[in-house]
Order: C-alpha cells, then structure tokens, then sequence
C-alpha cells in the first residue's frame, strides 16, 4: 500500500474526538495535512495510511478539539482578582467597578487587556472565544486578539436605556451607530476575528434597539448575543411592565429569536418560553454561578442547542471553561428537582464546549470536533498529572478533574499557536509587564489606588 503524506501525525495518544458518535480512541492518532485532518482512528489504521513529515508521540497525552469559551469579557483582564469578594450583589458590581472601569480605559489598555484574554484562554485550550460585548474600542480589541492566534467574534455592547452612569448613556440611534461602526471595523479585518452584534439586552435596551441589532447581524451573517432573564428581580421587572407578556415570549413576538440568536444565562425561564426557544433555533450560553445548570436536562430535552462561557474574570474568576463545567458537575450532583427525566452525562457538559459551542456561532463546519476535513483546531493534554491518573474515563476526566492547566500544545489551522504551554506568537513576560502598568494607571484613574497600596506587601 502506497502512504500518502502528511504534514503531522500524533499518534499512541487517548483520542477524544467530541463527533456526533463521541468516538474516543485510547491508542488513537490525527494526521494533518494543509491545516486540516485528513484522518483520525487508532493508532495502526492511521499509521498504515500516512507518511508523516514530523510527528508526536503522543504516549501519556490527552487529545481534544480546541475548546469554545461562548462569553468572555476580555477587556476586563486588568482589573482581574481586584473586585472583593464581598461585592455579590450585581448592580454594586456594574455601578461600582466595571462602569468607573470602562470610563477610564483606553484604546491602549484595552488593546493589553485583549491580548492578555487571549493569552489566558489559548494557554487553557480555547481556540474560539465569543467576546461578552463589554469592549469600547472594538478595533483595538480585535487587533490585540489576533495577536494571540486564537479565532474570536467580538462585538460592542449598545444599550438606550437612561439610567446608565454618566459617560456611557446613549440613545437609540447613536447606539445603533455604535453597534453598525463596531461590527464593520470587525468585519474583514483579521482572518480569524469575526464581528458580533451585541446589545446588553432586555431591559437597558428598546424594542427598536432590539430590532435594528438584530437587522446588523442579520446583514453580516453574523450572530446576536444579548444578556437575557439573569435572574428574579430582573424578570419580575419585566413582566410588572409588560402585562403579563415574559421576555421570552417578548422578543419572540419582536421578531428577535432564531437561528442566530444567542442567549446568555437564560436562568430564569418557564416551561412555555423553554418550547418557544426551541422552536426558534436560538441557542443558550450558560456561565459559571448559581443554578447554571439545574435546568440543563431540560434544554437538552428540548433540542436547544447550548454553550457555555466563563463570563468576566472577576465573577467566574477563571477563563478555564472546563472549571466552569466542573461547577456545573457539582451542581448536577446537589439533590434537587431537575425539571426533565433527561439524565445529563459528561459527554453533555463536555458538548457546550467542543461541538455545541461551536454551533452556538456558527463555527461547526470546520471545528468543534475532530473530524477529517475539518480544520486541524486541537489540543494536547499532558496526562502524565495527579489530576489525571489514573486515566480511566477522560471525558469524565476532562470535566469533573482535569483543567487547562495540564494544557501542552495548541493548534489552530495546524499551526502550532501554543507549545510547551506557552503562546508561541506573544512576548509574554513583555505582556505581563505592559499589563500591571496599564492596570496601575487605570486604578489610579479610578480612583481605587488607594485600596492597591494597602494590598502592597512589605
């Protein structure tokens, strides 16, 4: 038999391939070929078919598809680990940090920041990110992700209500500009970053607001991720306006749900706004906090489609969406009513950040999964760790012990973006310095630098 040749082989490794069939080999190779799989299977098929240019032995290692964080704000990186603990209630969070925050951000800082996001979310496995719309220098953002390598959709928040803190309020149509501006800078400028309408969502937003965000995505092709029913209060609020109409069924009859809809939390929803979800095609993203995933059962039986993201660093405090999936692990354990008979597996969780992820963008045709055809978006796990061993089951592994800190090698279109668990195109310990001096000048605009200095160890 004549071997066809092949740019890379890894081969001897644990092979989770996240397809329909959640095929896993546990002697399994991938051959790469062009920036795409030309094949995945056990080890001897793989090896009896290919002749490799170079090679990994993949002995002791753990191979997945890239992993898909669905919401992340990563403008916020500079203020990571500096919101108290005590700061729980939302509106004290928004009105006291992010908002002071943003008011005092430059294009500069948010350039740093972005490419620490995406520095922080390759080195923990994730080749696509979907930006949480938080950015106020959406050119900026997009250039200092695509420092990293890693594919990302990023957008720019809009929002027309007046209660917003001065410096930040706007009306409708200068929103709307807002949004159109930000997703045509995106649009086309690098190859891997992808605009995103964004609009806070419900409630900071007006019908019209609604509708012209969805008219933009719509016009790029690209998706539409609002804020939706985070919790009670901001659902009570709503149906003491709207008559007895939920949101659910608001934005239903808004002409705002399909297929290109992405909700974000979703967590407080009944039984008959669940069915008009479904029907729409519109996908969930859940994040990490609480009752993230008490309903998961139900939207699986459902057919929704789901992702799941870890949202800002100061609220999930990591960007490791396999972190955020073992809080939903713990969560599933807890004794409670689950709302559905829908027996929820790791092979679930697992999907909202490999397959399900992707298809909450769009992105599923070319990765999500390790396919043949598909583009070569994987990543190596170093298994020879406690966490680890022993390896009798690595898709339980993957989500109830193992976490992105056992992350070795990334690859993006084949190209090596990630090696021996560092970023391979970014100066990191420049990064880091450019990053504390950003965030001191920011702090110190904040006003919060006060705080800082008590912190300061002797």
């Amino acid at each position: 038999m004549v071997r066809e040749p092949c740019d890379l082989l890894i081969h001897g490794a644990v092979i989770v391939t996240a397809n329909p069939q959640q095929h896993v080999f546990h002697d399994g190779a991938v051959a790469i070929t062009a920036g795409r799989i030309a094949a995945v299977g056990a080890t001897a098929d793989v090896e009896a078919h290919f002749d490799a240019v170079d090679q990994i032995d993949g002995r002791g290692k753990v191979v997945t598809p890239g992993l898909v964080n669905g919401h992340l704000h990563a403008s916020q990186h500079l203020l990571r680990g500096f919101v108290p603990v005590s700061v729980t209630d939302n509106s004290a969070y928004l009105f006291q940090w992010v908002f002071p925050y943003y008011r005092t951000l430059s294009a500069k800082d948010e350039s740093i920041a972005a490419t620490l996001a995406g520095c922080d979310l390759l080195r923990r496995g994730i080749t696509v990110m979907a930006d949480g719309g938080t950015v106020r220098h959406p050119a900026t953002v997009a250039d200092g992700l695509a420092m990293t390598g890693i594919r990302a959709h990023v957008g720019s928040w809009c929002w027309d209500h007046p209660d917003v803190p001065e410096g930040l309020a706007m009306g409708t149509k200068e929103a709307l500009s807002r949004a159109a501006d930000a997703m045509d800078e995106i649009a086309g400028r690098h190859p891997r970053v992808s605009p995103l309408a964004s609009t806070i969502g419900l409630g900071l937003s007006s019908d019209a607001l609604l509708q012209g965000v969805k008219a933009l995505a719509d016009r790029h092709g690209s998706f539409m991720d609002f804020h939706q029913s985070f919790d009670d209060e901001e659902v009570d609020e709503h149906n003491a306006a709207a008559r007895g109409v939920t949101p659910v069924e608001h934005l239903d009859r808004l002409g705002i749900l399909d297929d290109n809809a992405r909700l974000i939390h979703q967590l407080v929803t009944t039984d008959p706004e669940w069915e008009i979800i479904a029907r729409s095609g519109a996908s969930v993203v859940r994040c990490t906090g609480p009752r993230a995933a008490h309903d998961l059962a139900t939207l699986r039986e459902h057919g929704i489609t789901v992702g799941v993201g870890s949202d800002t660093v100061n609220v999930s405090n990591t960007s490791d969406v396999l972190r955020v999936l073992q809080g939903f692990a713990a969560e599933l354990r807890e004794p409670g009513p689950r709302g559905s008979s829908y027996e929820i597996t790791a092979d679930d969780l697992f999907d909202m950040c490999t397959l399900g992820g992707a298809r909450t963008l769009g992105v599923e045709s070319f990765t999500g999964s390790l396919e043949p055809g598909k583009s070569a978006d994987l990543v190596i796990f170093d298994a020879c760790r406690p966490e680890w061993t022993p390896l009798l089951d690595p898709v339980n592994q993957l989500v109830l012990s193992a976490d992105g800190g056992s992350v070795e090698t990334v690859l993006i279109d084949g190209e090596f973006v990630v090696e021996h668990g560092r970023v391979v195109g970014v100066d990191e310990v420049a990064l880091y310095e450019q990053a504390e001096e950003a965030a001191a000048g920011v702090l110190k605009r904040m006003g919060a630098q006060a705080r800082m200095a008590r912190r300061r160890l002797s």
